[in-house]
């Protein structure tokens, strides 16, 4: 029944069967399992889609390792207050808003910058990225006079604007490398990964803070992104391929180096990236703010809001908890016990990732394939959050009443860890489903909306989560998060049982304008 086909040996060429996009194609491509290949690879070895597996986990690595330095370097500075404070002869509070401002540049940066890579294309928008990311933490660390708190400020801010550039190109990048069927745990780690870089920041900080200078946190940042940029220099390349409905690709020079030069140090543009007239690449430009605001972006940035807000929020409390004296109802902890306590966080990213490896992808598979018949709905991604709809709420409660009560510190260990968990693997599943709703083609354009969302409950929190909690105590803040946490499981119920009604109504063309068959019907 199957015919094998040259271009690789996990493809088999059907002809009884027709489970692709459209369900009318003969001759759709399977894996060894029976599942359709969607997007459908052609049969050219040059396609991002017939790479070799090593191929596509270099470029998957750098790209990972890349979300996680600039995550990272936006929350470096959560243990240099103190210093900084008397150095620049600022309040404590003040200097919190370094990372306030950092995420407002990187909540907010990307839609000014996302129209370069349409001129110039993913891998430039990346790699300059990565460097002016560096060039930032250089500037942050070089402002050790006590005048400079305007400019470290300006400083952050910048650093936040260039990062946003590397943080919302993964997705695209590995939708066009990986299959819709095994995608889905591939940007569940990504997201993960950038998760592990906030929650790891602390802890390095922590340690940095208590034994050298708090310049050394931006200096070991400028390394690390260093090393970035060398890596997506080397293995990093245009994954973007003509399909059928789909733009004109460019074809690129064949050679290595002389293709490394068009990706990377073209300054006419649309060499790497299809051509675009004054007036599409002005639309192209807008597409963020229509994905933005589209109603299922809308509901689903809701979520994760809700869902990654509380995790910043219980940062800040856990700190400003842990070093207030026992008397008056803190732990005493020094900044090296703070930054000690801090790897609970990484426990709980630790876990969301392997979350995501086990059930992203297999759960949705084995309910489409045993209630749907084979055919594929975006919306199926979501089932794999009802865990974290059920455990995130408890454990926010259990945190509020343990500062509240003064519990024993490993009880508040257990509860980081589980919203470090909660935020992690929500934000991977919602944003899976996200990118399926509007479309695999404008996956950078939801990953600009999805940072926002993520980012703008975090970022303005930093402003009333403290006064809030003195007003009413822990408590009151933390339960009170639980139950708009218990909403926004309301609302992916309300998403599961209506998204094809919510999505006829998207503000961009979407890629799923009728049902997709990934299982063959004759199985």
């Amino acid at each position: 029944m199957a015919e094998k086909i040259t271009e690789s040996d996990h493809v088999e060429r059907a002809v009884s069967r027709s489970p692709s996009t459209s369900g009318k194609e003969k001759n759709a491509k399977f894996n060894k399992q029976g599942i359709a290949l969607i997007p459908q690879p052609s049969d050219d070895p040059r396609d991002p889609l017939n790479w070799s597996s090593g191929r596509k986990t270099a470029l998957t690595i750098t790209i990972m390792m890349s979300g996680f330095a600039t995550a990272m370097q936006s929350v470096t500075n959560i243990s240099g207050y103190a210093p900084q404070a008397t150095l620049y002869r600022q309040s404590v509070v003040k200097l919190t808003y370094s990372i306030a401002v950092c995420m407002i540049g990187l909540a907010f940066g990307a839609y000014f910058l996302f129209p370069l890579s349409t001129r110039f294309g993913k891998c430039w928008l990346l790699f300059w990225g990565v460097i002016g990311t560096m060039a930032m933490n250089i500037w942050s660390a070089a402002m050790t006079d006590s005048g400079d708190y305007g400019a470290f400020m300006a400083s952050r801010l910048f650093a936040g604007i260039t990062g946003a550039s590397v943080s919302i190109l993964g997705p695209q990048f590995l939708c066009e490398i990986f299959f819709l069927h095994d995608r889905g745990k591939v940007i569940g780690v990504y997201y993960g990964t950038i998760m592990f870089g906030i929650a790891a920041a602390p802890s390095f900080s922590g340690y940095i803070v208590y034994f050298a200078s708090w310049t050394i946190q931006f200096w070991y940042q400028v390394g690390l992104h260093g090393v970035c940029a060398i890596l997506v220099f080397l293995f990093v390349e245009e994954t973007g391929w003509h399909r059928e409905g789909g733009p004109q690709w460019p074809d690129q020079p064949r050679g290595w180096w002389a293709k490394r030069r068009r990706l990377y140090f073209n300054i006419r543009g649309f060499q790497v990236a299809p051509y675009l007239t004054p007036a599409e690449e002005k639309k192209a430009g807008l597409r963020p703010l229509l994905a933005t605001f589209s109603p299922i972006m809308v509901l689903g940035g809701f979520v994760v809001a809700v869902t990654m807000g509380w995790v910043l929020a219980i940062q800040t409390f856990i700190a400003i908890y842990l070093m207030t004296p026992e008397f008056a109802g803190g732990y005493s902890f020094s900044a090296k016990g703070v930054a000690t306590f801090m790897f609970c966080n990484w426990i709980g990213v630790i876990a969301s990732q392997l979350y995501a490896a086990a059930v992203y992808d297999r759960l949705p598979l084995i309910i489409c394939k045993r209630f749907y018949n084979g055919v594929w709905h975006p919306e199926l991604r979501l089932h794999a959050i009802w865990p974290i709809m059920v455990i995130y709420p408890i454990g926010l409660g259990l945190f509020g009443a343990g500062l509240q009560e003064q519990w024993h510190y490993m009880s508040l260990a257990v509860c980081v860890a589980i919203s470090q968990f909660s935020g992690a693997a929500g934000l991977g599943i919602v944003s899976n489903y996200l990118v399926e709703a509007l479309g695999s083609h404008v996956a950078n354009e939801v990953a600009i909306a999805v940072s926002c969302y993520r980012l703008v409950l975090g970022f303005s929190s930093i402003f009333f989560l403290t006064p809030w909690g003195d007003a009413v105590g822990p408590r009151w803040v933390f339960g009170t998060q639980a139950f708009l946490q218990v909403a926004a499981g309301g609302v992916v119920l309300f998403i599961v049982n209506f998204g094809p009604w919510i999505r006829s109504f998207n503000l961009v063309d979407t890629m799923y304008k009728e049902e997709v068959q990934v299982f063959g019907r004759d199985e």
